[in-house]
C-alpha cells in the first residue's frame, strides 16, 4: 500500500449512535478545509428575525395602552416587559445579523493545517499553532448544542489585531482569547475540535474538551 503524502495527525475516532467511544484513535489528513452549511444558517437567520420581530411586536403591543397615574402598578409592570421584550429583541437580531454573516463567507474559508488557522469569521490572518498556548472544547446550549474551540493566545499576541470586531463574533470569555464556532459546518464539530486540540498540542500547547465529547453524528 502506497503510504499517504499528505501529512496526518491522530484523532479519537467519532462515536456514532451505534459504536461508542473505546479509546480508539483514527488518522486524519492535513489540510481540513470546512465551508458553512448554507442551509442551516440560512434558517437560523431566518428564525432569529421572526423571533426578534415578534418580540418588538410584543414590546410595542406593552407600550401601546396609554399610561395612567391612578395605576402606577400596571405601568410599571408593562414598561419592565417592553424593557424585556426588546432586550430579547436586540439578542435575536444581532444573531440573525451572526448568521447572515456566517452565510456570507465564501467556500472553504476555514482551514486547518500544519502550520496554523485560517478562519475568515473571526481572524484577520492566520493564527500559528505555536502563538496558542490552550485550547478548550465547550458546547453552549443543551436541546441543540452548538460547540466552540475556546482559545488563548501566548504572551506578546495583540488580540486586536487578530480578532476581528463584530458583535457575538468571538466571545471575549476570560481567561480566553477567542473562541472559533465549530457548528454549521460541512465538517463535524469532532473531527474540527479534536484536530484543533491536536495540532495545538503538537506545537507545545494545553487542551481540554472539558469532559464532554461532540455530540455523535448517525451513522
Amino acid at each position: 500500500m502506497t503510504p499517504s503524502a499528505n501529512p496526518s495527525i491522530e484523532i479519537p475516532r467519532e462515536p456514532t449512535f451505534l459504536r461508542e467511544y473505546r479509546g480508539e484513535f483514527v488518522r486524519q489528513d492535513l489540510p481540513v478545509t470546512a465551508s458553512p452549511r448554507r442551509a442551516i444558517l440560512l434558517l437560523g437567520a431566518t428564525f432569529s428575525l421572526v423571533m426578534g420581530s415578534l418580540c418588538l411586536f410584543a414590546a410595542s403591543l406593552a407600550l401601546q395602552s396609554p399610561f395612567s397615574s391612578s395605576a402606577r402598578m400596571d405601568a410599571l409592570v408593562r414598561l419592565s416587559v417592553a424593557v424585556l421584550e426588546f432586550a430579547a429583541a436586540a439578542i435575536c437580531l444581532l444573531v440573525s445579523a451572526l448568521f447572515v454573516r456566517y452565510l456570507l463567507q465564501p467556500a472553504q474559508s476555514f482551514v486547518l493545517d500544519q502550520e496554523g488557522i485560517t478562519d475568515a469569521r473571526y481572524l484577520t490572518r492566520k493564527l500559528q499553532w505555536q502563538d496558542v498556548e490552550s485550547a478548550t472544547i465547550r458546547m453552549a446550549g443543551t436541546r441543540f448544542p452548538m460547540w466552540w474551540v475556546h482559545l488563548k493566545f501566548r504572551p506578546g499576541i495583540d488580540r486586536d489585531s487578530l480578532v476581528r470586531r463584530f458583535p457575538l463574533a468571538a466571545w471575549p470569555l476570560r481567561p480566553w482569547d477567542g473562541s472559533v464556532l465549530i457548528s454549521f459546518m460541512d465538517q463535524s464539530p469532532h473531527v474540527l475540535g479534536y484536530t484543533v486540540l491536536a495540532l495545538v498540542r503538537r506545537a507545545g500547547g494545553t487542551t481540554s474538551d472539558s469532559g464532554k465529547r461532540p455530540w455523535p453524528r448517525e451513522p
